[in-house]
């Protein structure tokens, strides 16, 4: 291998989850400055809007010329078709989670919305299908949100802008000059109108884009599958608006057996609600994956890194057997993102930088191992690196300590400050002659086992009753012990391995200590939860060996202490 000083060879697997890829409160009311929304997290942000709309009304949205009356979703059903259509058309479940997704779009009143849910669907259960004049309301909504205009708090909420409230733009709205733009730009970013930049005054081009995003909210399309419950709100995506396909820097390379190949490195990035306007302090993930937005939406770091300051880059990885084998950022790459994601100025602040698994060798080489530093090393204040603590990693930080400014121990410019590096250990020992985190691999992949479980029961894809099928006597109680966690198990980004543990949050090694028996039985290799997980497709479809479970899912847990 080429790192011969490494004391255990790096899990490589990269698993063939396609993800699609994003192109991506307090009351306010009345009076309030409903751009203040922009600051707060997606689902803090619907809730606001729910509040405006109740108050307000639906007032900005005309009546649709167009009869669509049917949405397709992500899975392929339809909801609003007519009742002769597939056994998958117009589930109740997925019906009220269309309609729940058109009231935040303002195309149903609030009380029209209530009176369906709580009245005319209430009879039936989440499998039956709605049929006949119960589903006028649906249609209804779908038809009503074919019009080409867009009220400023709903593009608040699904383009994470910061237009003042109470107007609006598109068909025969009040078009303000700077809204207009705000939202062509926006609406470019994302993929749904032709760029690079705002053309200016309202178009047919810009009702059209408006429509399509519109469908494309409704039918939860927008945005990306994100599976992660805490990343999902009425099966839509409530972070689509922060989220982006960048094109980067080209890079050559050669895998294993091939011919060279060329070209640019696939970005994908996250702008947090809580990410300053006026400054833009970034933080670069280098991941294992070819694809990046696929590993951000299977490990759910925009959840993470909401409530943050830092914009988020995932990096792409390539294989071991790659030539070169790692992807490196560059401060063009950087700004490259910034420009965009529309941001006012390209200028960098601080940089943190993160890495999993083979993504550490693109961490590595743009810090300048064996070579230039392909960033500013002064705006580097601090590195996460997640199992892989090789000793390439130590190299390159001990020996660009001097560059590593913001990363210095106060007065001592030879030593790196408490908390400047920040490496987790699992299955991959660390040998960087750096201090590091040691998580035991089996308790670690039991907490993964327990987290797809619970995630999985949240979601409605399995019902908790399931577990019934899992060995329960005085032997093995898997069963049991399976309950115990789920019901011990915090919500995902509340585990803490800080020497003090921030409030609200839970000592992640004293959580595996104290539940070390439970945690056991999970594992345990011919009745754990293993062979369950794995039937019940609970992994996202990866389908990794134990080893590399363990390996691998600690990211979902603990990423956000990269920002914290």
């Amino acid at each position: 291998m080429p790192d011969a000083d490494r004391a255990t060879q790096e899990p490589e697997t990269e698993t063939a989850v396609a993800a699609a890829s994003a192109s991506g409160p307090a009351f306010a009311l009345p009076g309030g400055d409903l751009r203040l929304a922009r600051r707060l997290d997606p689902i803090a942000r619907a809730t606001l809007l729910r509040v405006i709309q109740h108050t307000h009304g639906n007032g900005y949205v005309k009546r649709a010329l167009l009869q669509r009356q049917t949405l397709k979703l992500r899975n392929g059903h339809e909801v609003g078709v007519a009742s002769s259509a597939a056994a998958t058309a117009n589930l109740r479940s997925e019906a009220e989670q269309a309609l729940r997704r058109l009231l935040d779009l303002w195309a149903i009143d609030v009380p029209a919305f209530d009176t369906t849910i709580k009245t005319t669907w209430a009879r039936y259960g989440p499998a039956d299908v709605i049929s006949g004049a119960d589903l006028a309301p649906l249609t209804a909504a779908i038809t009503r949100n074919e019009n080409r205009t867009l009220a400023n708090e709903v593009a608040n909420n699904f383009l994470y802008l910061s237009l003042p409230g109470g107007r609006g733009v598109g068909e025969g709205m009040q078009n303000d000059p700077g809204d207009v733009k705000a939202v062509q730009n926006a609406l470019i970013a994302h993929g749904f109108l032709a760029g690079p930049n705002a053309g200016g005054p309202m178009n047919d081009a810009t009702k059209n884009a408006i429509k399509a995003l519109k469908t494309s909210v409704a039918a939860g399309t927008y945005g990306l599958a994100a599976r992660r419950p805490n990343e999902r709100r009425n099966g839509g995506d409530p972070f689509a608006g922060g989220t982006y396909s960048v094109t980067g820097d080209p890079v050559t390379f050669t895998p294993r057996g091939q011919a060279e190949r060329a070209q640019s490195k696939p970005l994908a990035v996250y702008v947090p609600g809580s990410a300053p306007a006026d400054r833009n302090d970034v933080h670069v993930f280098f991941t294992p994956y070819s694809n990046p937005m696929a590993f951000v939406e299977e490990q759910g770091l925009r959840f993470e890194e909401e409530g943050s300051r830092f914009i988020l880059i995932a990096v792409p990885g390539l294989a071991e057997d790659a030539s070169p084998n790692w992807v490196t950022i560059t401060t063009s790459d950087i700004q490259a993102c910034l420009t965009a994601v529309r941001r006012s100025s390209t200028e960098i602040g601080a940089i943190r930088l993160s890495a999993h698994s083979r993504g550490h060798r693109g961490l590595e080489r743009s810090l300048g191992l064996k070579g230039t530093a392909t960033i500013d090393l002064a705006k580097v204040d601090r590195v996460t690196v997640f199992d892989a603590s090789y000793r390439d990693l130590g190299t390159a930080l001990t020996s660009h300590l001097k560059d590593l400014t913001a990363m210095q121990q106060p007065g001592k410019p030879g030593q790196l400050k408490a908390g400047a590096v920040n490496l987790y250990d699992v299955t991959v020992a660390n040998v960087s002659g750096l201090p590091g985190r040691l998580l035991g691999s089996s308790a670690m992949r039991a907490l993964a086992y327990v987290r797809f479980v619970a995630e999985a029961i949240e979601r409605g894809d399995i019902a908790a009753s399931s577990l019934s099928s899992l060995r329960a006597d005085a032997k093995k109680d898997v069963q049991g012990a399976t309950r115990r966690l789920i019901a011990k198990l915090p919500p995902r980004g509340m585990f803490s391995t800080r020497a003090s543990t921030p409030a609200g949050h839970t000592d992640l090694p004293g959580w595996l200590a104290a539940n070390a028996a439970d945690l056991k039985l999970v594992d345990e290799t011919t009745d754990g939860l293993d062979d369950f997980v794995a039937s019940q497709g609970l992994d996202m479809g990866t389908s990794m060996s134990r080893d590399l479970t363990a390996h691998h899912w600690l990211v979902a847990e603990l990423a956000h202490e990269s920002v914290d």
